[in-house]
């Protein structure tokens, strides 16, 4: 018995210790899962008749399963909420995601409508250049026609 309840007071610390330092959530799964997994330890205890022995055997026996079971629900139901929170995350990025893509878009959009009218004052520039050259060229040859 004392073997069995230093064992057990291992589990506990360890129990604690994955508790207490909440880095450790992967650990204090694995405990958790190591625990229920483990076979449980014999009944070393003398009978004081057999039918009594057995009763309490299968008391014993009965409220480790309850425990065990009741551990395996709350486990699932960790990890359930975990699963709940990682896909509220994970929508979260997709709708980010989107969101950026949308903007992406945008920004293309918007960046070619700029260069397309740079590239309209360009041509309109070269054409008034061209205009203002010939402009100024006739004005060259009038200047040379009321000289003479």
């Amino acid at each position: 018995e004392r073997e069995v309840l230093l064992e057990e007071i291992q589990d506990l610390k360890m129990q604690l210790q994955c508790y207490i330092d909440p880095s450790l959530t992967s650990a204090r799964k694995t405990c958790s899962l190591l625990k229920l997994t483990q076979p449980s330890p014999p009944v070393n205890a003398i009978p004081e008749s057999l039918n009594e022995s057995l009763e309490k055997a299968l008391e014993q026996e009965r409220l480790r399963w309850t425990e065990a079971e009741t551990k395996w629900i709350s486990l699932a139901e960790e990890l359930r909420a975990e699963l709940e929170a990682s896909k509220v995350v994970m929508n979260k990025q997709k709708h980010e995601l989107e969101i950026e893509k949308r903007c992406g878009e945008e920004l293309k959009e918007a960046m070619q409508m700029a260069m397309q009218g740079h590239a309209r004052m360009l041509e309109q520039y070269a054409d008034l250049e061209e205009r203002h050259m010939q402009l100024l060229a006739r004005h060259r040859r009038i200047q040379e026609g009321i000289d003479d």
